[in-house]
């Protein structure tokens, strides 16, 4: 069975998408409402939302959209929380092998970092296309 070649997309550093991941698992967003306030401190969820998810995901992950129904995910400020941390995937290996979405303090065993970053020989499973970055 031969396999579909990848894509290659530019991709965070490294470094930076670990901290991507661990800093999104780590997060709690820090109200019981399922909004994410503007004015909670740096470093928190609401700051990665603002900078990271709202302009670079947001756009292609909003409801209604054929890749939000596709992945089920919507990443805009008001669900994007409660759709990531520890939730289960719809894509079916992803489903199959246990793997969240986000997993709290394992970034590199999260699906957000496979769909991030493609490195050579790390991938034993097919999650699906890489995001675009």
């Amino acid at each position: 069975m031969s396999r579909s070649p990848q894509r290659v997309v530019p991709a965070l550093p490294a470094a930076a998408l670990c901290a991507l991941v661990t800093l999104l698992s780590a997060c709690s967003s820090g109200d019981s409402g399922g909004s994410v306030a503007p004015d909670l401190p740096d470093g928190s969820f609401a700051r990665i939302q603002r900078e990271i998810l709202t302009p670079a995901c947001a756009n292609c992950h909003v409801a209604g959209s054929a890749t939000a129904r596709q992945s089920g995910l919507v990443l805009t400020a008001d669900s994007s929380y409660q759709q990531m941390v520890g939730v289960s995937s719809v894509q079916q290996v992803a489903r199959a092998d246990n793997v969240l979405r986000i997993k709290a303090f394992r970034a590199d065993s999260s699906l957000l970092y496979h769909k991030m970053a493609w490195i050579p020989g790390h991938h034993s499973r097919d999650y699906g296309n890489l995001m675009p970055m």
